[in-house]
């Protein structure tokens, strides 16, 4: 009669499995729920919010006065210049309006690229990432987040 020897517990092969698949687990998990990046998402979208509110205040003033406000007369000044002649109740931190003859664009540092700047384009009427300090260039890419 044969007799099988019977072993008691667990390859090194299943408990290598095991523990990679944990590890993959916890790699997914950190990286969803990664405090810092979530705040940063949140504040990139805060600041797109900006961006808009400003947006619809220049073009408000524009429908009103027939051309578009001037750097002076729409940023971050003091009084009525700071409020695009009261079209805003009142100027958003970090942004920066800039004219010109036919156009204009609204800027704000980006949170989770350092050294860009998510833009509004009035030429092109949508939001960029990514983008440089003067908001042109390859590297804007369309959309917010």
């Amino acid at each position: 009669m044969l007799k099988f020897k019977s072993y008691q517990g667990f390859t090194l092969i299943e408990l290598l499995i095991v523990i990679s698949i944990i590890g993959i687990m916890a790699v997914v998990l950190i990286g969803v729920l990664n405090p810092t990046r979530q705040r940063n998402r949140a504040a990139e979208v805060a600041n797109a919010e900006a961006i808009r509110k400003v947006g619809t205040a220049v073009e408000a003033f524009t429908s009103a006065n027939g051309t578009y406000p001037t750097d002076a007369q729409c940023n971050t000044g003091s009084g009525n210049d700071a409020t695009c002649n009261g079209y805003l109740s009142s100027w958003p931190t970090g942004v920066t309006y800039v004219a010109s003859t036919n156009s204009y664009y609204i800027k704000v540092a980006s949170l989770l690229t350092s050294s860009t700047f998510i833009c509004y384009k009035s030429d092109t009427g949508k939001v960029y990432k990514g983008c440089t300090s003067a908001c042109a260039g390859a590297s804007c890419v369309e959309g917010v987040l």
